[in-house]
């Protein structure tokens, strides 16, 4: 590998977690649509850990690699976001359920790989990884993935892009050869990945078996303690309240989720008093050939909340392959369009009525707020429905 990108990934990684601790905290990850980092974002899913090493794994991180490499190096030299902003907001943004240590070091290596291949100009005139050396010592060879934790040590690691790196053959690993130190090295950081993983699998295991609310109440603990403030606050839990939302993506189809999309929301009781409202949220899928937005589903529930109360939600889509059918039926899509057609996420709109007053409205995209609005010419109402 380049003695420039030949560096411990520990280092990388320190430096890259403080960059995007960094930017977020000075607000530069916008709320906004970013159709470049959310078209990124869809090749970034993970492969996910496997339970001992896979033979063709790296064949199949390979081919994942290839594509986000392409991605970044038509943005930087295309006049979009620079090939690494790009990388990390797609991550931060439209990757919510990879842990922050398995997207720093994912950022890490695939920003690495990305400088490599230009090193050894292995991209095209149409900006494609192409995997062929134009420059160097290797010239006209191609180049080579290998890994960098050995799978003797990782062999959970078999097709994640965060063991892998990109070199030229003159540089890579012959089999007889032992990993380096540094290599080595980079196992701790795995460990800390598939800990991570494994964490994120058993919380969500432990909270689909017991229904709790954001404090750890069960619904008839969270009742009873209503009650008791609804009788304290006495008639002003008849005023309107003041309620703040928030939303995000909160993971995409896989078969860990049911190959369903999944939307978290957030509803903040800011009165100095108790009430009880009603909560809406309203799930926005695009079609695939007209990219015309549609209801993918929509749902209402009573919330009651004591004053300062936050309450976290968690709302599921159907299959994505039900969205499919759905779409290419209603675009009529020939057999040829459909090889090729998907289900698109577009985002989600959530509402809090307080009788028949709407108090709190929230878009996980600005642009999606006027559909909430009744005279508005596109509105909720106006969208074909699943």
């Amino acid at each position: 590998m380049h003695p420039t990108f030949h560096c411990h990934l520990a280092i990388l990684l320190c430096c890259l977690s403080g960059a995007l601790q960094s930017s977020h905290a000075a607000g530069k990850i916008a709320p906004k649509e970013d159709p470049a980092a959310r078209a990124l974002a869809t090749l970034l899913k993970p492969l996910g850990l496997t339970a001992k090493a896979e033979p063709s794994g790296l064949g199949a991180v390979k081919g994942q690699i290839a594509g986000i490499l392409s991605a970044m190096e038509a943005s930087e030299v295309t006049g979009g976001p620079g090939a690494d902003e790009l990388l990390s907001t797609a991550y931060a943004r439209y990757r919510p359920e990879v842990g922050p240590t398995q997207r720093v070091a994912a950022v890490a290596t695939l920003s690495a790989m990305w400088r490599e291949a230009r090193a050894l100009g292995c991209f095209n005139d149409q900006h494609k990884f192409t995997g062929k050396i134009t420059r160097g010592l290797d010239l006209e060879k191609d180049c080579l993935f290998e890994y960098i934790v050995p799978l003797s040590i990782a062999p959970e690691f078999s097709k994640d892009v965060t063991n892998v790196r990109l070199v030229s053959p003159s540089k890579a690993r012959t089999n007889d050869e032992k990993a380096t130190a540094r290599d080595n090295a980079n196992a701790a950081t795995l460990a800390a990945i598939s800990r991570e993983v494994k964490g994120k699998q058993s919380v969500a295991k432990i909270a689909a078996q017991v229904k709790t609310n954001a404090v750890g109440q069960t619904p008839a603990e969270a009742a009873k303690i209503y009650k008791e403030k609804v009788q304290e606050d006495g008639e002003a839990v008849k005023l309107k309240p003041s309620i703040v939302l928030s939303g995000m993506m909160g993971s995409t189809p896989s078969k860990h989720n049911g190959n369903a999309w999944h939307v978290n929301a957030e509803v903040h009781n800011l009165s100095n008093h108790a009430t009880e409202v009603e909560f809406e949220i309203t799930i926005i899928g695009s079609m695939h050939k007209t990219r015309a937005n549609y209801v993918m589903m929509q749902q209402k529930q009573k919330l009651q909340l004591r004053s300062g109360q936050l309450e976290r939600l968690t709302f599921q889509t159907a299959s994505e392959g039900t969205y499919k059918s759905f779409t290419d039926k209603y675009e009529k899509l020939t057999k040829a369009e459909m090889k090729k057609s998907a289900a698109h996420y577009r985002g989600a709109v959530f509402r809090v009525r307080f009788g028949t007053d709407v108090v709190a409205k929230f878009g996980t995209d600005d642009a999606l707020l006027p559909l909430l609005t009744a005279e508005s010419g596109k509105n909720l109402e106006s969208l074909p429905k699943l």
